[in-house]
């Protein structure tokens, strides 16, 4: 049995990986709903990725 990976794990994360690997969910699930809630303090969009119906709100945000 092979392993499809879709997110890297094996690496540094950075912004630009993040909007690869959202690229890639999207491409894999075109049933996401991408977009962007605001903005960080560097400027960088805050993405949502809405599955389905139901609310949950994850923040990957908070630093060590």
């Amino acid at each position: 049995m092979s392993v499809f990976n879709i997110v890297p794990t094996n690496t540094n994360y950075t912004y630009s990986i993040l909007i690869k690997n959202i690229n890639s969910l999207k491409s894999r699930y075109p049933f996401l709903e991408i977009f962007s809630s605001g903005k960080s303090v560097l400027g960088k969009d805050i993405h949502v990725i809405k599955i389905g119906s139901k609310e949950v709100f994850y923040s990957g945000a908070i630093h060590r």
